[in-house]
């Protein structure tokens, strides 16, 4: 094979296949299509996988096939399962990969982007209560199959399932990463998310035991997960508000420590997120909910229990799914009231303010015997905002939302939209009719209006504006979605534009060696480096900013520094040239950086964007938390004018608030008074010095 993966492969029985260049490459191997068979791809692995473990496990998933056939409607070609069809070897009949069914990329989407409303609607998908409830009986009846082979999963989650926009039947890919049963062994799956790993497993993972019940166990949680996400807008199931500071605050601890909110029974040490709509669900439902995440291994519900009730949820004749009869758009479980009705109540009103520019700031009252809400600043005026009351208080009644002053409650309506909009769901229907042409297909309620959309064919190109507008507005999925689309490859595929980059910071560096301050960056900790201009460019981030910082001392105050040169700030529009550089250098590789994510945000202060500073401090912090990091750890601070240093703690402070806000947990009387702290002004331009004639 050439260096591009192109080049021949051989079937079992010596048929000569061509392989195109490669489309796509993994962990493990990369994918060609096949010149000779347009309907399969070839998966090759690379020469240091495990080939050996790879063949037996290949030979294995040959042998034992679920029974998810392609469907075809017409024309129209829908994989399921990407399933190995046969072996593929080279010349000297080495095993080198195996061929499956195409996926068409462009008709289906990552079941991920269902979830959030507003995410939906921006790609055309179904927002209705009818097309979750249909993806989830499809995703069981697939699950289902798979486990009556022996198979499982593992790595079951929302990122790695597709659906097709026309259909909503579900298709999986990456299949020969599961667990498979084969002929007196087994070949486990070695990847898994902590987000989505029962509680069981959390500790020391799947070893020990029974293992394919451990493994279907964990496939059951997993499941439980992902359709409790579908039916309920999003909200992981072990999110919510908790009432101590003993309750840990990642899912993996809160799973671990069954911290689940939303049973039918009240859980003592975490209550709901506010937005969630589990009460509007039927008993039963809940009640498998109560299964899957209070009971251990096999006593949760299975998949195929998953695939009676959704089924019956999603048959029009059962009428167990029902049109609102208030807004024809809502959908709503029969006899229950309409969740979507209460939340469309909500953006109306607040449709008929104008939102403010500046964002609220969580603060609390002096101590009161009784706290049942925070209190809020929004542009001087109080407000109150219910919040998880502290440790002990046993109050049960929800607070309301009681604006101080009539001039307030434009800002007060303005903040409940800010942290509830994602999570507000519309139950539009779909554009489509879901006929039970095959078993893995449920008919749906269709008594509502359809929408005429175009599909898009593609993912929208991922940009970096798109991450700090869901840091300002949208919750840590939205976030967390956002920044999945950027590159995390610290060398990137755009050298060339990073050794230019590096090259001209390098003759701008030069002008600081003189300053002092610049001589502490050796103090700060090494950042990692590696082979190549955009690790190199990566490196020098922190010198990037305080030469930002110098140039603009020098410019607003002419003569006050002198480490500097003024003609080189002005010439070189550095200020300017700096926060364009770190923008690109996210773009070039470094999205998921927090180091480079925080020195951005201090640039974006450096040329007074103040809001796109807060979204960037706000996706450092995200970054920094999913590393095991909080807002009492040491951060890495460049900025050394009193006044920008200050005005950087007040927008981490905040940005560490809204996290603790988008998971219902309870934030710190220390953290709210950092957070509202004044902003400080920018000092006036400091005279010039004189220097006497003899100097």
């Amino acid at each position: 094979m050439t260096e591009d993966g192109s080049g021949k492969v051989f079937t079992g029985d010596g048929r000569p296949l061509t392989l195109e260049k490669t489309i796509k490459s993994g962990g493990a191997g990369s994918i060609h299509r096949i010149v000779e068979l347009p309907d399969l791809v070839a998966k090759i692995y690379h020469p240091n996988a495990e080939r050996g473990t790879y063949e037996r496990k290949v030979e294995a998933m040959i042998k034992l096939v679920p029974d998810l056939p392609d469907i075809a409607e017409g024309a129209v070609r829908e994989v399921q399962i990407t399933w190995p069809r046969f072996e593929l070897r080279d010349g000297q009949r080495r095993f080198v990969g195996f061929a499956m069914p195409l996926l068409d990329f462009a008709t289906s989407i990552e079941l991920e982007c269902v979830l959030q409303e507003r995410q939906a609607r921006a790609q055309g998908l179904p927002t209705g209560l009818g097309a979750k409830v249909t993806l989830a009986a499809n995703l069981a009846s697939l699950i289902a199959e798979v486990h009556r082979q022996g198979h499982y999963v593992i790595d079951l989650k929302p990122v790695n399932l597709r659906f097709y926009r026309r259909s909503l039947h579900i298709a999986m890919l990456d299949c020969d990463g599961f667990s498979i049963k084969g002929a007196g062994e087994r070949f486990p799956a070695t990847q898994f998310t902590p987000e989505y790993l029962a509680p069981e497993f959390q500790k020391y993972g799947l070893a020990g035991g029974d293992q394919a019940s451990n493994e279907e166990a964990q496939d059951r949680f997993a499941l439980a997960v992902v359709i409790f996400q579908l039916l309920n807008f999003g909200i992981h199931p072990f999110t919510g508000r908790p009432s101590s500071e003993r309750v840990p605050t990642d899912i993996p601890g809160r799973i671990a420590h069954h911290c689940y909110a939303y049973g039918v029974r009240r859980n003592p040490d975490m209550a709901p997120n506010p937005a969630s709509g589990h009460m509007a669900m039927p008993v039963d439902l809940r009640l498998l909910f109560d299964r899957a995440f209070g009971a251990v291994g096999m006593a949760r519900p299975s998949a195929d229990d998953w695939v009676s009730r959704m089924r019956a949820y999603g048959r029009r004749s059962t009428g167990l799914l029902v049109p609102c009869r208030t807004n024809p758009h809502h959908q709503h479980f029969a006899g229950l009231p309409c969740a979507a009705c209460a939340r469309a109540s909500l953006l109306n009103r607040a449709s008929s303010v104008v939102r403010p520019q500046a964002r609220a700031i969580p603060v609390r009252t002096a101590p009161h015997p009784a706290p049942s809400a925070y209190v809020v600043r929004w542009q001087g005026a109080p407000v109150q905002l219910p919040q998880p009351p502290p440790a002990g208080w046993s109050q049960q009644s929800t607070p309301s939302f009681a604006p101080k002053s009539g001039s307030s409650m434009g800002c007060l309506i303005g903040l409940v939209v800010a942290f509830l909009a994602p999570l507000i769901p519309t139950w539009c229907s779909s554009s489509h009719h879901h006929r039970d042409t095959t078993r893995y297909a449920t008919e749906t309620t269709h008594d509502e209006p359809t929408q005429e959309h175009e599909p898009a064919t593609s993912q929208p190109r991922p940009t970096l504006d798109g991450v700090l507008s869901a840091a300002r507005g949208s919750e840590e999925q939205v976030l967390d979605l956002e920044l999945r689309r950027l590159p995390s490859s610290l060398s990137g595929p755009h050298k060339e534009e990073c050794q230019t980059a590096f090259d001209s910071w390098d003759e701008k560096l030069r002008w600081t060696d003189g300053d002092f301050e610049s001589q502490r960056m050796s103090d700060l900790p090494p950042l990692p480096l590696g082979q190549g201009a955009c690790e190199d460019l990566h490196s020098i981030v922190p010198s990037i900013v305080r030469t930002q910082e110098l140039c603009k001392q020098r410019l607003d105050s002419p003569g006050a520094y002198e480490g500097i040169a003024e003609a080189e700030c002005r010439d070189h529009d550095v200020i300017e040239a700096g926060t364009d550089t770190l923008r690109r250098t996210i773009i070039y590789g470094n999205g998921k950086d927090p180091l480079v994510w925080f020195g951005l945000a201090e640039a974006f202060l450096l040329v007074d964007e103040r809001d796109d500073a807060q979204a960037a401090f706000t996706t450092s912090a995200f970054l920094y938390r999913n590393s095991g990091l909080n807002e009492n750890s040491t951060f890495t601070t460049v900025l050394r004018e009193g006044w920008l240093r200050k005005r950087e703690e007040i927008l981490m402070a905040f940005a560490w608030a809204q996290l603790h806000q988008w998971n219902g947990e309870f934030v710190s009387e220390k953290l709210i008074a950092k957070a509202n702290a004044p902003w400080p002004k920018q000092p006036p331009p400091k005279k010039p010095r004189h220097r006497r004639a003899d100097e």
